[in-house]
């Protein structure tokens, strides 16, 4: 039988192990269970009763770093935008997933400024200069994109992926390019748009012969030119491919006016031979229409532009006539020639300071000028 003595001395032991083991574990268990320490605020590690992170002083990196299993912070840990203060008055403080951002006040997002803060925090935005001396270029600036220098400016521009408003007379249509069979000469459609991208074209008949004697016109939506300078070049350019019979059976015909296209500035006055291996296939036309243009700036009207076909119907088998893609009438610093043989060149002049000086090279081997090339270039 144990002694009574014996019996007390365990008790007193036990009473102590309890005060010193069972807090401890009750310490831990608690730790394990809660996310709230008693700061009041998320235990991060959820095992010790400490401050969150986000309530250190730390300027550092953050917590977690980019390792594996952690997160990338973009500044110093924060609970709130007044914890990321950096007492910069060109700077917006921001606090973004408990980790401090900072932004430039100054920066609006535009290319074509130059953004300045001084130390008071006054913002200011002074417009860059976009010139590059070059006589034959203009000097642009998109606050997208910034600064370019094109050779030239789209006034209006057709694809005729989604057309803007054209009028489609008697046996035109706009659609998808496609190929005609067993025509005169062989001049077919083609059966690719010219960026072959399978883009809609504008054509006569597409994909078939012109075998009607009453074929319309096929006019532009109206076109804007009251921004242009009093004589400004203006240039009407085209892809075509266009097959006709010899002249009076079919003539083609470009046309010009303020309010309607109605004044032609080109005709076919013989065969008309596009589709390869006689012809080139696609290619780009220019025609110079500054007057026309001008014109119309000066009557507050504005331009159009048409293309035109006649037929009379007596040839057998028949051509297949107008294919019309990419049309654009720019705004250009010398004027086109008139002369679809030829390629309109700018070049900057010996002179101090240089101007626009206009060349025009042949581009194709075989080549008239009323009716186009013969044989590839």
């Amino acid at each position: 039988m144990t002694s009574l003595a014996y019996r007390r001395w365990l008790g007193g032991v036990s009473f102590m192990v309890a005060a010193l083991v069972v807090p401890t574990a009750t310490a831990l268990v608690g730790g394990c269970d809660e996310t709230t320490g008693t700061d009041g605020f998320e235990d991060k590690d959820g095992v010790n009763d400490v401050p969150s992170p986000s309530k250190t002083d730390s300027t550092g990196p953050g917590f977690g770093g980019a390792g594996e299993g952690g997160g990338t912070t973009t500044g110093a840990p924060c609970i709130e935008p007044a914890d990321c203060d950096d007492d910069d008055p060109c700077t917006n403080e921001d606090c973004v997933d408990e980790a401090c951002v900072q932004t430039s006040k100054a920066d609006d997002d535009n290319l074509c400024t130059e953004d300045t803060c001084d130390e008071t925090g006054a913002v200011s935005h002074t417009p860059i200069n976009a010139a590059d001396t070059d006589p034959c270029t203009f000097d642009v600036c998109d606050p997208a994109e910034g600064v370019s220098h094109p050779t030239a400016l789209p006034i209006f521009s057709e694809d005729f992926t989604d057309e803007q408003g054209w009028n489609v007379g008697t046996g035109w249509s706009i659609g998808p390019a496609a190929a005609s069979a067993d025509a005169l000469n062989g001049g077919n459609d083609p059966g690719e748009d010219v960026s072959q991208s399978g883009d809609d074209i504008a054509g006569t008949v597409i994909g078939g012969l012109v075998t009607e004697t009453t074929i319309g016109l096929l006019e532009s939506p109206p076109i804007d030119v009251q921004t242009l300078a009093e004589n400004e070049p203006v240039t009407l350019r085209y892809s075509r491919w266009l097959n006709t019979e010899s002249s009076p059976e079919m003539i083609a015909a470009v046309l010009v006016g303020c309010g309607a296209a109605d004044t032609p500035i080109w005709t076919s006055n013989g065969a008309v031979l596009d589709a390869p291996p006689t012809g080139t296939g696609w290619f780009q036309v220019r025609h110079d229409i500054t007057a026309q243009a001008n014109t119309c700036r000066a009557a507050a009207q504005p331009l159009r532009i048409g293309f035109a076909l006649t037929h009379n119907g007596q040839a057998t088998p028949d051509s297949g006539g107008w294919n019309i893609d990419e049309v654009q009438v720019v705004r250009v610093k010398v004027p086109a020639d008139g002369d679809i043989c030829t390629e309109d060149v700018c070049q900057p002049s010996q002179a101090d300071p240089p101007v626009a000086e206009a060349s025009h090279p042949t581009i194709f081997v075989d080549c008239d000028p009323l009716t186009g090339p013969k044989a590839n270039p």
